[in-house]
């Protein structure tokens, strides 16, 4: 998921007769140095980093940098043969890290160019995207029936920053994925919470309610964008708690053969007050009052209970699971 703010949209490049954006020395561009010839205004570090090659086709190219001047700093992308592709510089709040904006998603399995300039050099930083991305190999019909094991243990917890380790503690429990219907231009999926016995064997939780998605768009595909008014997640250990989780979204991609899904992210506001009376069980607010010294407040949730977190998690990978069918309860 990306930053929800951006401070602004800066395009500081001009193409020339070569296709690349030129160097304005001559109006003072990328004068960074310090009285002593030193040269400050510099990048520190970019994604993807030069030589990656499972860059996923919906991420957009990013560049950190040493100092907050926004004109001394240049970025471009260009494909394989050199060629620019149209893009903007999004500079996020502080003016100490970009994106490169576009209105159009990168290829799957392609070779890219991200050119970064500064006041020092011109670096080109050659990459290339995942498979992820490739069109489905058969209609989208082929999906339905299909069902997929939605790995929450092996994803990565981002937000909030300050309580990602331990929120990855209580949602490890497998959720499932199914597909109820599809064509070229809508899909339908039902979740539920799935449950992994001692012989790795996955099944739907017995006793639980499903949950319903509205139609989303496909038109995208193999890229989804699912969401639920709410679901609820579960922890187990010595008993199974409920975590309820609203506003829940999911982004992902098909594989060509649709045999897996990645690139997963995941968020929500999810309910905090099971949680809390695990850490303290005289106290469903526990674990917004360890948020809260941590500088991460909870908000209210739809009953307007100041119990909720907001959640996202990345990296998220599903796996089909031949034969298994979900039932909606």
């Amino acid at each position: 998921m990306r930053p929800a703010t951006l401070s602004s949209l800066i395009l500081v490049a001009c193409s020339g007769s070569d296709g690349a954006p030129q160097v304005l020395l001559d109006t003072g561009w990328f004068e960074g140095s310090t009285q002593t010839g030193a040269c400050t205004d510099v990048f520190v570090a970019s994604e993807p980093a030069g030589g990656e090659t499972d860059w996923y086709w919906r991420d957009l190219p990013r560049a950190f940098t040493q100092t907050d001047r926004v004109n001394r700093y240049n970025a471009w992308l260009q494909d394989a043969d050199g060629n620019l592709i149209e893009t903007q510089m999004a500079w996020a709040d502080g003016n100490l890290s970009f994106e490169l904006a576009s209105e159009r998603s990168l290829e799957a399995n392609t070779d890219y160019v991200l050119v970064l300039q500064d006041c020092q050099q011109t670096q080109e930083i050659p990459f290339t995207t995942s498979p992820l991305g490739t069109p489905l190999s058969e209609p989208a019909a082929s999906l339905v029936g299909n069902t997929y094991l939605l790995d929450l243990a092996g994803a990565e917890w981002i937000e909030p920053p300050q309580l990602a380790s331990i929120i990855a503690v209580y949602l490890t429990d497998p959720i499932l994925l199914g597909v109820r219907f599809a064509d070229a231009d809508q899909i339908d999926f039902l979740g539920a919470p799935g449950s992994t016995d001692t012989l790795g064997q996955v099944s739907q939780a017995q006793g639980v309610p499903t949950w319903n998605f509205p139609l989303s768009d496909f038109s995208q595909q193999p890229f989804i964008d699912a969401q639920a008014e709410q679901i609820t997640l579960q922890y187990s250990l010595d008993e199974v708690i409920d975590i309820p989780v609203q506003d829940f979204v999911l982004q992902a991609t098909f594989s060509a053969d649709g045999r897996s899904i990645g690139g997963g992210i995941l968020s929500g506001r999810a309910d905090t007050r099971e949680i809390g009376l695990l850490l303290n069980p005289n106290d469903e607010g526990a674990l917004c009052e360890l948020s809260a010294g941590l500088g991460v407040f909870c908000e209210p949730c739809s009953d307007g209970q100041s119990y909720c977190l907001d959640l996202v998690a990345r990296d998220l990978e599903g796996t089909l699971q031949p034969g298994l069918v979900l039932v909606e309860r």
